[in-house]
C-alpha cells in the first residue's frame, strides 16, 4: 500500500516536471526565432566529396565524435567515404563515482569497438593514453606520422575553445600536425560554438535520433545524460537559428594560413577563462546567451571575424 503510494506520487511529480520542461523547451524555442531574425545565416556545410575520400576524425575521448559531428560523419559516409576514427585518450577519468579508472578505460575502448561496428566506420585507432593527457614533442611527432600514413583529405577536430584540458590539447595537437593542404572542420563538444564561431552547419532532420541511438552505446558514460540531453535540444534550437528547423551540427573552419595561431589562442583564452557550458536543459537560453557574450570577447581579443552580435544589445 505504501509503495503504491510512493509510486503514484512518483508519477504525478515526474508529470509535472515533464510540463514544466515543455513549458520551458517552448519559450527557449520563441527565443531562438527571435534570435534568428538577427544572425547572419551560414551557409550549408557543402559535402561534395569524390567516392573513395578519406575522413579523419580525431576525438580526445570517445564520445566526442558523437556529440560534436556525428551527422556529418554519416552523411560523408553515405557519399561514399571511407571514415578513420582516431581515439587519442582512454577517458578513465570520466567514472561517475560507479567504477575504477581502469576499467572506465576497458569499457569505454569496448564501447569504441561497437560504434565503430554499428556506425560502418573503417577503423578505429585506439591509442588509449591514460587521463589526464599532457603536451610532448613525442605525441606531436607520433600524430605528425599518423596523419601522414593516412593521408585523409579532410579532418575532423575539437574545437579549441573548450572547458575540458584534453579538447583543448587534442585541438592543439591537430592544428600543429596537420599540413595546411588538408582542410581541417573543427567541431563543438558540449560547448556550442554560438553564431559567433560558426561558419557553416548542416542540418539533418534525424540528427538528434541517430545522436540518441550512438549515445546509448555509451553505457559507461551514463550519468551525463542530462548533459547529452542538453547536447540534444541544443542541436534543435540552434537550427532556428540559422534558419533550418532541423537539428544542426555547427562547424568552424580557420584559414589554412592562421590555423595554428589562432588554434591556440583559443585554447588559451578558454584555459585563462573557461567558457561557460550550457548543461541543464531547462535554461539553455539564459546559458546560451552566457556563453554567446564571452565567445564574442574572446573572437575579439584574437581578431577572429565574428558575425553580427545584435541580439546581445
Amino acid at each position: 500500500m505504501i509503495s503504491g503510494f510512493y509510486r503514484i506520487r512518483y508519477r504525478c511529480v515526474e508529470g509535472v516536471q515533464q510540463t514544466l520542461d515543455f513549458m520551458r523547451q517552448h519559450s527557449q524555442r520563441r527565443a531562438f526565432i527571435q534570435a534568428s531574425r538577427d544572425v547572419t545565416r551560414p551557409p550549408p556545410v557543402n559535402l561534395e566529396l569524390r567516392p573513395g575520400a578519406t575522413v579523419l576524425v580525431i576525438s580526445a575521448h570517445a564520445d566526442d565524435e558523437t556529440l560534436g559531428c556525428l551527422g556529418l560523419l554519416q552523411a560523408h559516409r553515405a557519399l561514399g567515404c571511407a571514415i578513420e576514427w582516431l581515439v587519442l585518450t582512454d577517458g578513465r577519468n570520466a567514472t561517475g563515482g560507479r567504477r575504477s579508472p581502469e576499467k572506465t578505460a576497458t569499457l569505454r575502448h569496448n564501447e569504441a569497438k561497437l560504434i565503430q561496428n554499428a556506425l560502418g566506420w573503417r577503423i578505429c585507432h585506439w591509442w588509449g593514453l591514460p587521463c589526464p593527457a599532457t603536451n610532448s614533442e613525442c605525441l606531436r611527432a607520433r600524430l605528425v606520422e599518423f596523419i601522414a600514413n593516412i593521408n585523409p583529405d579532410l579532418i575532423y577536430a575539437p574545437f579549441a575553445y573548450n572547458h575540458h584540458p584534453e579538447h583543448r590539447l587534442a585541438a592543439k595537437l591537430v592544428a600543429e600536425a596537420t599540413p595546411e593542404s588538408i582542410p581541417i572542420r573543427w567541431y563543438a563538444i558540449q560547448i556550442p560554438l554560438t553564431p559567433v564561431f560558426t561558419t557553416a552547419v548542416y542540418a539533418n532532420a534525424e540528427l538528434t535520433r541517430h545522436t540518441e541511438d550512438a549515445l546509448r552505446l555509451y553505457q559507461s558514460q551514463h550519468f551525463m545524460r542530462r548533459s547529452f540531453q542538453a547536447v540534444l535540444l541544443l542541436q534543435k534550437l540552434e537550427g532556428l537559428l540559422y534558419n533550418q528547423f532541423a537539428p544542426v551540427t555547427a562547424i568552424c573552419e580557420l584559414p589554412a594560413n592562421r590555423r595554428l595561431a589562432l588554434t591556440k589562442a583559443l585554447a588559451d583564452a578558454a584555459q585563462s577563462a573557461p567558457p561557460h557550458k550550457p548543461n541543464q536543459p531547462a535554461y539553455l537560453w539564459r546559458d546560451y546567451l552566457r556563453l554567446w557574450s564571452q565567445a564574442a570577447h574572446v573572437a575579439e581579443a584574437i581578431e577572429f571575424q565574428a558575425f553580427p552580435r545584435s541580439i546581445l544589445t
